[in-house]
């Protein structure tokens, strides 16, 4: 012990690593956010009169007026043209349901749809407005998500859902519904009320897990986590959310293997124009029926989900202005079924263009927005990666399955929750606001190395 050096404390910069850590453990998420996602896999429902209401409405509901107070004081920055598009849609909703069904029935409709529309946003736009909230808030849906997992393994082995037997012992839950078994599985459904839902809420965790959580860890530590949320995801096995997985992974991999190239995802954009081009000359189907056909699992959901895109259409442009209703007849063959399992049309059909422009226009103008900015730390520019790749895989699934109920309201935070990058300066990203990860281990007192010859303590390994 006597040849070693006594070894001076590691520092970032000119600042300690221990007060930096400090003052990281006292950045906690809001409490309003952790109600939140908590509440997102409580499966109980409570019955107040007529009113039906899940624990997560409830968590809305305690949530909304403070929400919409920070984002209406100028607190969560200032207004954006994503918020004006998602209130222009919550404000049609409303008028078209007001039009199909009168006042007096349409309350109740208004009011659960603007908690689950506006509120979830609302929440995510005014509580996440930083790397570090970003990065606590993505920590917290993988920590669920890990959760889920072995819930989802012993279902889809033994088709015993024992999330729903537990919940059901405290009250009243969703009915554990009948599916047939897909690639020797039970296809989970856990806490939710159907499996294809089970597979929706782990697709924003993939990109999370990849380029936000597991930013400082090594590539073996990288895949794993994020093969963990696929298959967690998996465990549905329904072919809207694996699909929107495996494209997910194959984003992770284009990044990964073409990080160093500029325009990498200008090239991905033009090879996909490519391919969409070339299969409309070729085929006697459009490129959308064709993708649709192959993804699905079975030839019956793919032909199901070709006559959904063709009268999604026909039912919108002929009710343009108010659609059909939420619950509306729509026009369709005799024998399909009156489930609609497409989000992003489901919304112009049932409200209008309207609707379906604020729907789809919000992210549309989000992602454009947060491309545009010059963003120059590698942390916060691959948090952007993550939650557009995982954006990505939202879109491709709401092609294929409709959300609703705790996945809707999860998609909506994880909106709002992105609209801190429009506003973002790299002059913002001070050292305190590092996350724990950020910051290098402080070691042992003693070193084999002469005092000033020890190695460089800030080399990182290179993220995806």
């Amino acid at each position: 012990m006597a040849g070693l050096a006594r070894r001076r404390p590691r520092t970032l910069g000119k600042v300690d690593t221990a007060a930096i850590s400090h003052k990281v453990n006292d950045a906690k998420l809001p409490l309003m956010v952790i109600i939140f996602f908590i509440s997102l896999i409580i499966p109980l429902i409570i019955n107040l009169g007529p009113l039906r209401l899940s624990v997560y409405r409830i968590a809305l509901l305690v949530v909304f007026l403070p929400a919409v107070f920070t984002w209406a004081t100028g607190k969560a920055g200032p207004i954006r043209t994503v918020d004006i598009l998602v209130f222009l849609m919550m404000f049609w909703m409303a008028i078209a349901t007001l039009y199909h069904s009168g006042v007096g029935e349409s309350i109740e409709s208004i009011g659960i749809l603007t908690l689950e529309h506006v509120g979830a946003y609302l929440i995510g736009r005014a509580y996440i407005r930083n790397a570090t909230d970003f990065y606590k808030v993505a920590r917290l849906l993988v920590v669920i998500c890990l959760i889920l997992l072995p819930l989802g393994i012993y279902e889809a082995l033994t088709t015993t859902n024992i999330t729903l037997k537990l919940w059901d012992i405290l009250g009243r839950v969703p009915p554990d519904v009948y599916k047939e078994p897909r690639l020797g599985l039970d296809r989970a459904q856990g806490p939710f009320d159907h499996p294809i839902l089970f597979g929706v809420f782990p697709i924003p965790a993939v990109g999370a897990a990849a380029f936000i959580v597991a930013y400082y860890r090594g590539f073996i530590s990288k895949a794993l986590l994020t093969a963990v949320m696929f298959f967690t995801g998996f465990l549905s096995v329904s072919s809207g959310p694996i699909s929107a997985l495996v494209v997910q992974i194959g984003l992770i991999f284009w990044q990964g293997i073409f990080r160093n190239v500029k325009h990498r995802w200008w090239i991905l954009i033009g090879l996909l124009v490519v391919c969409y081009v070339v299969v409309d000359i070729l085929s006697n189907r459009t490129p959308i029926v064709v993708a649709i056909s192959y993804l699905a699992l079975n030839t019956h959901t793919a032909y199901n989900r070709v006559n959904i895109w063709h009268w999604g259409w026909s039912n919108i442009f002929d009710n343009p202005i108010f659609g059909v209703g939420l619950g509306g007849d729509w026009e369709r063959y005799w024998f399909m079924s009156p489930s609609f399992d497409m989000f992003w049309l489901l919304y112009p059909m049932s409200y209008g263009i309207i609707a379906g422009i604020g729907l789809m226009g919000a992210p549309i103008v989000l992602v454009t927005q947060m491309v545009r900015k010059d963003i120059q730390n590698p942390r916060v520019s691959s948090f952007r990666t993550g939650w557009i790749i995982s954006l990505v895989g939202i879109t491709m699934a709401g092609w294929m399955v409709h959300f609703w109920n705790a996945p809707l309201a999860l998609y909506f935070f994880f909106l709002g929750s992105g609209v801190w990058f429009v506003g973002y300066q790299d002059s913002d990203e001070a050292t305190s606001k590092e996350e724990p990860e950020a910051v290098p281990p402080v070691a042992s007192r003693y070193t084999r190395f002469p005092q000033g010859q020890e190695p460089d303590p800030l080399r990182r390994r290179r993220s995806l």
